[in-house]
């Protein structure tokens, strides 16, 4: 089954809200304001559920309208993270990283520098000599 709800559909919402209305966010996205009320229209009647209540001055979300929204957001920063660890892995660097080490070793320049990447990090002490050989380090 194909859902109607397309990352297009999701940024339109999200710029219609947070800017407070059509015409601003349309300008945010560089598209006329009835392109972007012809997509949510078209949302609306494929998921048959209104998203804003247009009775007043200024269009409001409805209880399903913000549901979509919270939702939606997390897909986009879920769609932002996945891209930026897909090219980081595409540039050469590893999402998981093991590094073992004793409290003797002054790491604090490492972790400054990797507070900011996308690189997970394990700390831990106890490393064993069977993995590394196993993995074919020695």
């Amino acid at each position: 089954m194909s859902s109607p709800i397309t990352l297009e559909a999701m940024h339109i919402l999200d710029a219609i809200e947070r800017r407070g209305s059509f015409s601003s966010a349309a300008e945010e996205l560089r598209r006329a304001p009835s392109s972007l009320s012809y997509q949510i229209q078209k949302l609306e009647q494929e998921l048959d559920i209104i998203i804003f209540d247009r009775s007043g001055h200024k269009a409001e979300l409805t209880p399903a309208g913000r549901l979509l929204l919270e939702k939606g957001r997390l897909i986009l920063a879920a769609t932002d993270e996945m891209v930026r660890e897909a090219n980081s892995i595409a540039n050469g660097w590893e999402l998981d990283l093991t590094i073992a080490f004793d409290g003797v070793i002054p790491i604090n320049h490492f972790f400054r520098w990797w507070i900011n990447s996308l690189t997970r990090v394990k700390q831990g002490s106890n490393c064993k000599k069977r993995s590394w050989r196993v993995a074919g380090k020695h």
